[in-house]
């Protein structure tokens, strides 16, 4: 037990099973039992042990002990979606830089940070179309666009965002637009 805790992030897969087998030959220890939740957890992102750890009382320990861990944005980002706290996901999320994850987890930020995400995304969006006209450029500026649909009122505010390109010194790239309305094509609409 003392290896296995000073070093939880080993990601080995065989210390949950070593201690699913301490649970069950102690008697089904409850300590053991959270500590392999924890473990389990740390290897799978299941939510199941979130829940267990929750039902404990040990999810808040367990939360700082994942913010303090470097490298562990996955296993942070569901712990804060199944507790429910979108503040700390979408501070994370603006800490760490990355606009793929930040845009694949609009859903769980969009009804409260539905007018920031969207001034950012569209800063975002110039700022990657300033870098010239290329195939690749224009594929990360409708990224942008595609993580705009996905906000709240998205159709509206995709729409004034190719509004204003239409009228701004992008107006004549073609291919921005193709690339765009392709990837808008298999976005879904929330019912506005």
């Amino acid at each position: 037990m003392k290896a296995v805790e000073d070093n939880p992030y080993c990601n080995k897969t065989h210390i949950p099973d070593v201690l699913h087998e301490l649970y069950l030959a102690s008697g089904r220890d409850q300590d053991i039992f959270l500590s392999y939740c924890r473990h389990q957890y740390l290897n799978t992102n299941d939510v199941e042990c979130l829940r267990r750890l929750d039902e404990a009382g040990k999810l808040g320990a367990f939360e700082k002990e994942i913010e303090s861990a470097p490298r562990t944005h996955t296993l942070l980002i569901t712990v804060y979606k199944y507790t429910g706290e979108t503040d700390k996901l979408f501070n994370y999320l603006m800490r760490i830089g990355s606009d793929y994850i930040l845009i694949n987890h609009i859903d769980y930020l969009k009804e409260d940070y539905s007018d920031e995400l969207y001034k950012y995304l569209r800063e975002r969006m110039y700022e990657k179309l300033s870098e010239g006209k290329r195939r690749e450029v224009y594929r990360e500026a409708a990224t942008y666009v595609a993580g705009i649909g996905k906000l709240k009122d998205g159709r509206q505010k995709v729409e004034e965002t190719l509004s204003s390109l239409r009228v701004s010194r992008y107006s004549k790239c073609k291919l921005l637009f193709e690339i765009t309305e392709n990837r808008l094509l298999h976005l879904q609409w929330d019912s506005d």
